[in-house]
Order: structure tokens, then sequence, then C-alpha cells
């Protein structure tokens, strides 16, 4: 747990020697350290993934549905600095192995639900990704160049950025646009809309079948047979609780 003149500290830091400044964390964060006989060596910085990004989407397959559900499950590093007065060889490849073997662990015991997949973007203008390579990162591709001002606002900067990812465990894009998340991750769905499985002609279908049914009512209410019974017979997901 970070004391809060330890978060001042990280944030003045970042301000004073990142080129892009300590920047704004939206939603969800966490900040990394990695110390060394009590110096820090370097600085990292986590927070909720970007909304939408076309190569990210074709990159992990899911579906928009899935994706609007599913995107707590991914993580950005918008910061990673190790100032220049510190010179260690394949330090920062290390520091970030070393954070990503804990990132998911430590976003479940901050907001109770796993992490499966890390994104970053790197300034191509100034900087290779080579610790990011070295850490088994994908490059997917370039940004359209906008970044984000609030939750779900951005604005352009007209300076594109590489955009890297990186699954956390293995099999993590196969998990994401599967049927069902695992039961352990479905906290991150927590507070969404139920999400009906059954295709709008699936319904249709099923509404058609039951509309020749005899309603047995006394008192018939606003909804029709048919739509009753079709919502009674729908398949429930598996490992959930969840209904239409």
């Amino acid at each position: 747990m970070w004391a809060p003149e330890e978060r001042e500290r990280f944030d003045q830091l970042l301000e004073a020697e990142h080129y892009l400044g300590c920047g704004r964390l939206v939603g969800k964060q966490l900040r990394d350290v990695a110390k060394y006989r009590g110096q820090w060596l370097a600085r990292l910085s986590w927070s909720d993934a970007a909304f939408q990004l076309k190569d990210r989407e074709g990159w992990i397959g899911w579906s928009p549905a899935q994706k609007k559900r599913r995107l707590p499950l991914v993580v950005n590093n918008g910061r990673f600095l190790i100032p220049q007065s510190v010179r260690l060889p394949n330090l920062a490849s290390r520091v970030m192995k070393l954070c990503l073997q804990r990132l998911a662990q430590d976003w479940q015991r901050a907001y109770g639900h796993s992490v499966l997949v890390a994104e970053s973007f790197v300034d191509g203008q100034l900087f290779r990704g080579t610790s990011y390579q070295a850490s088994g990162w994908t490059l997917l591709g370039q940004t359209k160049g906008f970044a984000r001002a609030r939750q779900d606002y951005y604005v352009a900067h007209e300076r594109p950025k590489q955009l890297w990812a990186r699954e956390l465990r293995p099999g993590a894009r196969t998990i994401l646009r599967g049927r069902n998340l695992p039961g352990a991750l479905q906290g991150a769905e927590r507070g969404q809309v139920p999400e009906c499985v059954p295709s709008a002609q699936e319904l249709e279908g099923m509404n058609g079948f039951f509309a020749g049914l005899p309603d047995w009512r006394q008192r018939r209410g606003r909804y029709r047979l048919s739509s009753l019974v079709t919502l009674g017979r729908l398949p429930e997901p598996e490992n959930s609780h969840r209904f239409c």
C-alpha cells in the first residue's frame, strides 16, 4: 500500500523526468517502483486500457460486445521511466519482466479481479521499444494519433505511437474472445447489464415457435404468453447466474 508521501514523490519524479510528464491516470491504477538499496531505479504506472484500438481488437479477436464487457481485463502501461542517471545493463527488460510477473496478482488484490493483457504506447520517433520486445511484447501497429483526456474523451495530438501488447498468461486472448469467462474473472463484468446469449434471429424463431400456445391465464398482462415462455426457455450461461 502506497503512503500519500510516496505517491506524491512518484508523481513528482515522473513529472520532472519523463518527457510526457506524470500524466493523468484514468480509472483503476497501480504504480510500481524498482528499488535497490533504497534507491528508486525505475518507475511504471498502469491504468485502465484505451477504449478503442483497431489493431488490439484484431489481435485479440473479440467481438464489440465482448470488448465492451471485458475491457477491464486489459491494462495500460502509461509510463515507464528509468532516469538517465541510472546506467545498468538490461535493467529495463529485467524490471518489466518482474512487474509483468506480478501485475495480474496485484490488480486482483487492488480491484477484486485479475487482468489478462497489457498494452502500451511507444513514441517511435524517440524510442525503438527494445525493452518491450525483449520482454515478450508484440508490436501490433500504429495508433491514429489521439490521446485520452478523460475516461471516454480523446483529443488529437497528431503524433501516432507504436502499439505494443502482451498476454499476461497463456491463452489470455482465447479467454477474452470465448463465450464465457472463468469464474475467477467474472468480477470484471460486475455491475454491467447481463448479456443475452441468443441472437435476435434465434429469439424471433423461439417466439414464433411458441406463438400458438393457448393462453391459460385468467388475467392477461401486457406481455404475450409466447414472449414470456421464450424468455423462460433461454439457456443460462455456464458458470454464472446471469439471465436475459
